[in-house]
């Protein structure tokens, strides 16, 4: 680390106030004179994922009410900024032997470190480069499409007539839905555990997607109940590692407060696979009879083979890690982003090198907080996957043919991956999770509630029937990436972040297996069920997203009563770094 630190030596950033405009521009990190890493970007009420090792901390003064918080390695700093002044570190330097000063207008940031000669600086930090969102996030978004179309492609099966080929009930269909989730739920953690072995994720990534390729491609294929069940179970057990996997990858790439718009876009993804499965299936359809196959074994057919070979070139095109990363970045790029990994990882990489240990999978299974973020994500999974299998036949009940009814699923969709980028830029410009999570579970209460009033008369209210799945579909997309991104910016060090996250998913996708029984063929099609199930997720989803944010208001609070000569007194650099979140210099982000 001492070699890459080096490469930086006197490479400087600017961080500026302004009384009309008191916002941070630069960079988040900034690399001091002797090579140490500084992370000024923070708004109170922010957090650094956990102390960076050994530190000092100390909060620059508020400008129009707004603080930042400075952190660093061994450098005490210190500034004061004035009405109309800028403070900035590194454009103007006046050296000394002890005390470097970065001033202008006479506002000065002091550091007691030796400043590099001029010949030596490197002035500009690159920006995170754009060239790591068109390589890493559309990848990674078409892959989640695909899993969202294996998945859930049973829903537009059904209406083509796989319920009545393989003779089943309306039970056994459920049950084939639910059996998805069983290992799906339980494998989810020990996947992301097992990843975090790979040097390279994508090869890891690439073989469970090529596998569940050929599973989904022999689902087309099946002759009875007990088939569709092997089927449904293993593609559960491969598809399980994919998303919280994903999920850690982009946490690896990105920081926190550019995190939710990044997760924002696989559920972006996961909106359009609903969209793309109604539009193939539609045209899907067309080839009943074709090979002596049913139209329904066609979906599964063709969308398993694109799936495998999507995987295939997941081990080509899937980007892994910014040192393996020479080929499409350049090297000063690598180097920002590798410094953003050290900032991240509380100034040190050794524990990406040693094993998951037992006491961190027992610090996040005490972390109650992780179980009420869990418990908004399970109700919204209930509400996305009771919808997305059931969609088709809500739109036929209206009145619509099979083929219509699948053409008619792509509008909610389309408003749904909306609304997920929408409510996620927002949130990460703001950096405030909890509106963002509350808003969507107010459009699914009021959608949610407007069918409910309908009483079942769906034929006879096409109109009002229609725009409320539009709002509950608006509504159940922004819920997940928001409350993924707020339990991954509330979970330190890395390796918890992994564990928590992956469990904060598989606890959250318990929700598809109440999913897929709250619609019930006998009840259909008022469904009050199902529909009265996703009113009171919604709600209750929405009390909790209160007390969470109450309880991380709380907690900032008090950790901001200790006085930095307390924590020191109390605690070593050691201890800090293995408290995770609870360490008093970590702030919840709100």
């Amino acid at each position: 680390m001492g070699d890459l630190l080096s490469q930086f030596h006197g490479s400087l950033d600017i961080l500026r106030w302004d009384k009309h405009s008191p916002t941070v521009i630069g960079n988040h990190i900034i690399i001091l004179a002797n090579g140490d890493a500084v992370d000024l970007n923070r708004r109170t009420g922010s957090n650094l994922y956990h102390p960076l090792t050994p530190t000092d901390h100390r909060y620059i003064p508020a400008v129009n009410g707004i603080s930042n918080v400075a952190a660093t390695i061994n450098v005490p700093t210190h500034a004061t900024a004035g009405d109309n002044e800028d403070a900035v570190v590194g454009r103007d330097c006046v050296y000394d032997r002890r005390e470097w000063v970065g001033c202008r207008a006479g506002v000065c940031l002091r550091a007691n470190f030796h400043c590099a000669s001029a010949a030596n600086d490197l002035w500009a930090i690159p920006e995170r480069p754009e060239a790591v969102d068109i390589r890493l996030v559309p990848m990674l978004c078409i892959l989640y499409l695909i899993s969202h179309l294996d998945r859930a492609n049973i829903g537009n099966a059904k209406i083509l007539g796989l319920t009545e080929e393989l003779s089943l009930s309306g039970m056994q269909y459920n049950i084939a839905l639910s059996l998805f989730f069983i290992p799906y739920v339980l494998l989810e953690v020990p996947s992301n555990i097992l990843l975090k072995h790979f040097t390279r994720p994508s090869v890891y990534l690439g073989t469970l997607i090529v596998t569940w390729g050929i599973i989904m491609t022999l689902t087309g294929v099946v002759r009875n109940f007990g088939g569709l069940l092997t089927m449904r179970i293993l593609l559960g057990i491969f598809e399980a590692g994919f998303f919280p996997g994903s999920v850690y990858l982009c946490s690896r790439w990105y920081m926190p407060r550019d995190l939710a718009t990044r997760v924002a876009a696989f559920f972006c993804a996961s909106a359009l696979s609903g969209a793309f499965s109604g539009l193939l299936a539609a045209g899907l359809s067309k080839m009943d009879g074709v090979g002596g196959y049913s139209g329904w074994r066609w979906i599964f057919i063709i969308e398993g083979l694109a799936t495998v070979v999507l995987g295939g070139l997941t081990f080509f095109l899937l980007v892994d890690s910014p040192q393996l990363s020479a080929k499409w970045l350049d090297q000063e790029e690598i180097r920002y982003l590798v410094i953003q990994e050290f900032i991240k990882e509380g100034g040190q990489f050794k524990e990406e090198n040693t094993k998951t240990s037992w006491k961190d999978v027992g610090a996040m299974m005490l972390n109650w907080r992780i179980y009420l973020l869990s418990y908004i994500m399970l109700c919204q999974s209930a509400c996305n996957y009771g919808t997305k299998f059931t969609l088709p036949t809500i739109t036929k009940a209206m009145g619509f043919t099979s083929t219509n009814a699948q053409l008619m699923t792509v509008p909610p969709y389309i408003a749904g991956a909306i609304s997920a980028v929408l409510f996620s830029k927002l949130s990460d410009r703001y950096y405030w999770r909890m509106p963002f999570v509350a808003a969507p579970l107010l459009l699914i209460i009021t959608g949610y509630a407007i069918i409910m009033g309908l009483k079942g008369r769906l034929e006879a209210n096409i109109g009002p029937g229609y725009f409320a799945i539009i709002v509950a579909c608006m509504g159940i997309y922004p819920t997940y990436p928001a409350t993924a991104s707020w339990a991954m910016n509330n979970l330190a060090p890395s390796k918890r972040r992994a564990i928590g996250s992956a469990f904060n998913i598989c606890m959250g996708n318990t929700g598809g297996i109440i999913g897929s029984y709250m619609y019930l063929d006998k009840e259909a099609p008022t469904y009050p069920t199902g529909f009265g199930l996703s009113l009171a997720f919604g709600g209750s989803a929405l009390l909790v997203a209160v007390i969470l944010e109450l309880s991380f208001m709380y907690s900032n609070k008090r950790k901001a009563r200790l006085t930095e000569m307390e924590i020191r007194e109390t605690y070593t650099d050691e201890q800090l770094l293995a408290m995770g979140d609870k360490s008093p210099f970590f702030k919840y982000t709100l």
